[in-house]
């Protein structure tokens, strides 16, 4: 409970991130799947420096299979549908700083397609809006266009918002949350 109101006063102060000192260092990735186990899927590495958090995402590429969907490849995750991650296209800061953790929430793209589906599935996005748990963070899903991603951003600011464009997933989708750290 201490380290949950430490990370929401400096939160709301707006005095450091959240991730600053909470999560520095490597932390897990993993998905909650339905039936409440939780599949790791990569690591995110933490880097506080001059009052910013670096992050570097790296998904494990023995659970990924490849497909090769819409003249382009994607790596998947197999169960009742296929859960395939979008690396955002364009240059980005790989940073979160003062509660914005928009960037993190890109480099974790995904959408979903059932097997026998052709091609990629574009506008069935699924962005993981991450909150802090004071243990980790936990990323509710939602279902964005991710066809928006064809144009790069004029502002270089993050082009995805659950605000104006997500809708809440179903809760009888295989994978019910993303998690980093504290699991």
């Amino acid at each position: 409970m201490a380290g949950l109101m430490c990370a929401l006063s400096l939160l709301i102060s707006g005095a450091a991130d959240p991730v600053a000192g909470a999560l520095d260092g490597e932390q897990p990735v993993g998905l909650r799947l339905n039936d409440g186990r939780v599949m790791r899927i990569g690591t995110v590495n933490f880097r506080t420096a001059d009052h910013q958090t670096m992050f570097k995402v790296r998904l494990d590429p023995t659970l990924f299979d490849s497909y090769f969907l819409s003249m382009r490849e994607f790596k998947c995750l197999n169960g009742r549908d296929l859960q395939c991650h979008v690396p955002y296209p364009y240059p980005m800061p790989s940073r979160v700083t003062d509660g914005d953790l928009r960037w993190l929430e890109h480099s974790l793209l995904f959408f979903v397609k059932s097997p026998k589906q052709y091609g990629a599935r574009l506008t069935e996005g699924v962005y993981y809006q991450l909150r802090w748990n004071g243990r980790g963070f936990v990323g509710r899903p939602y279902w964005v266009d991710l066809d928006k991603l064809a144009v790069p951003p004029a502002d270089n600011l993050p082009p995805i918002s659950v605000e104006q464009d997500g809708v809440e997933a179903r809760d009888d989708r295989w994978i019910s949350q993303l998690l980093i750290g504290g699991f």
